[in-house]
């Protein structure tokens, strides 16, 4: 358990650093279980980069069917080349679950904006 805790404050730690994740709230404390539990966010860097490489891809292909891959795309270009993305980017997908925000409400409010056709 410990292990894993270890590993998701490390990877909490390489989101920070790479400006995708903002930590408040952090107990500080060597072995605290509160850390975990500390408010997460996404940078608002990070929420434009996204934002923005959602537009292309509603723009060239007329859907957001690939919405996983465009986040995935978008940790990796900010945390640049490494070789395990799989933690941050399901980090970042528990972060996006946290905020309410999933591919088909995206995907309604594009088509409300107008970005999206209706299907």
């Amino acid at each position: 358990m410990a292990h894993t805790r270890n590993m998701n404050e490390w990877t909490i730690s390489r989101l920070e650093k790479a400006g995708i994740l903002k930590v408040r709230g952090r107990n500080e404390s060597e072995g605290s279980p509160e850390s975990l539990f500390a408010e997460v966010m996404l940078t608002d860097c990070f929420v434009s980069k996204l934002a923005f490489n959602i537009t292309k891809l509603c723009t060239t292909e007329k859907s957001i069917d690939r919405y996983e891959e465009i986040v995935a795309e978008t940790v990796k270009e900010l945390l640049g080349p490494d070789e395990e993305l799989s933690k941050p980017i399901e980090l970042i997908f528990t972060v996006l679950k946290a905020n309410r925000i999933t591919k088909e409400k995206l995907e309604a409010t594009l088509m409300q904006k107008g970005f999206l056709a209706a299907k």
